[in-house]
């Protein structure tokens, strides 16, 4: 069975410590893949520029 992961990039006061805390802990744990949301009416990480730092502290998990 595989199981993903969405990060929460909408929490207050996220910054890339905690991004890459997340996504290292999810890279190491059981889950498949690594997902994360996009929205206009919220604060939250540029899509592009978090894939290349998710493809930079990851090794294993699918990045989508």
């Amino acid at each position: 069975m595989r199981i993903g992961m969405t990060l929460p990039v909408m929490e207050p006061d996220l910054d890339a410590d905690v991004l890459r805390s997340w996504a290292t802990a999810i890279d190491d744990g059981p889950f498949s893949s690594l997902c994360w949301g996009e929205r206009i009416a919220f604060d939250n990480p540029d899509t592009l520029t978090l894939l290349g730092a998710l493809a930079a502290w990851t090794s294993r998990v699918r990045l989508g």
